[in-house]
């Protein structure tokens, strides 16, 4: 059930959002961010969950962007170390520049438990999904893949996890 509800294109793809929120964790997801960025899917781009001692500079050496349009509307959020902490990060960000509409890349598998999160941190701005694959983890028969299946039952139970605690919560 889990796998099978797994988003595996972006939504309303072609949309423009008043910002772009990218959670680290992946270098395949701020690349796509940056990629979404520069093709002006959005004026501003927070990058959340980024280690104190990163900066722009050395995020744009890990990726082959060489021209950033626009870089001093690149946020880098430096508070989150996990997803929820990804959440209010942003929460806080988003509510600080009144946005009505975000898009918010992370790996596929991940997104159900981010989409979880970012709706109980009290995120009004509507969310469209982005979800970023890479080769390393398979969506086609997962199952046989031991690393996938491996990543998909940790995700799955970190999921089950937030949804208890917001089910109490946010409700």
């Amino acid at each position: 059930m889990f796998a099978r509800d797994i988003i595996y294109e972006p939504a309303r793809d072609s949309q423009k959002t008043d910002a772009i929120i990218v959670l680290t964790g992946g270098r395949q997801r701020i690349k796509t961010a940056l990629e979404l960025y520069n093709n002006g899917k959005a004026d501003y781009l927070f990058i959340s969950g980024v280690p104190n001692e990163v900066s722009l500079t050395s995020i744009l050496e890990q990726t082959d962007i060489k021209d950033i349009a626009n870089p001093e509307n690149i946020i880098l959020g430096h508070h989150a170390n996990n997803t929820a902490e990804n959440a209010l990060e942003t929460s806080s960000w988003l509510y600080d520049h009144k946005f009505q509409s975000i898009r918010l890349v992370t790996s596929a598998y991940h997104m159900p438990r981010s989409l979880l999160e970012f709706r109980c941190s009290n995120i009004d701005s509507e969310i469209i999904p982005h979800p970023v694959f890479t080769d390393e983890v398979k969506h086609n028969k997962w199952w046989k893949w031991p690393g996938t299946t491996l990543l998909l039952s940790s995700e799955y139970n970190k999921y089950l996890f937030a949804l208890a605690k917001y089910t109490l919560s946010c409700s």
